[in-house]
């Protein structure tokens, strides 16, 4: 199994956003192996999900949901995938500039289509209120 090996690097956009500005998107960087994930979470986005820390309680949207969301959204955005092989889930940081931390699961998985697994890992960010970002993962520099 390929493993997130190297913790959440953030990369975001603006470092000090003026008052008035354009809200941008706070993009993730996660390295995996020898390949960048990319994720990018509008502010937005970040600000409506629930606010949530570590010692707070429970987190506000558990795995079970987290894992029936998943499965739900792949088979509204790709039909011909009969279930999820779930291989990782991990609850991390986010933060932003403007509001700051924020938290989501980085969630791997590999679809089975036509009986057979993928051996191609599916990445996403899901918030605390269910939202998912699908990754792109590119080659390293």
């Amino acid at each position: 199994m390929k493993s997130l090996r190297i913790p959440l690097l953030l990369a975001v956009l603006a470092h000090a956003v003026p008052a008035g500005a354009a809200h941008l998107p706070v993009s993730l960087l996660e390295h995996v192996d020898d390949r960048v994930l990319a994720l990018s979470i509008p502010e937005e986005a970040l600000v409506d999900s629930p606010r949530w820390q570590p010692g707070q309680g429970p987190v506000p949207f558990t795995v079970q949901q987290l894992i029936r969301r998943i499965e739900n959204w792949v088979q509204q955005t790709r039909p011909e995938v009969e279930s999820v092989r779930f291989r990782e889930f991990v609850l991390k940081p986010v933060e932003s500039p403007r509001y700051g931390r924020y938290w989501h699961y980085l969630v791997v998985f590999r679809p089975v289509v036509g009986g057979r697994e993928s051996e191609q890992d599916s990445y996403v960010a899901v918030l605390l209120d269910g939202r998912i970002f699908h990754g792109l993962v590119e080659p390293g520099l």
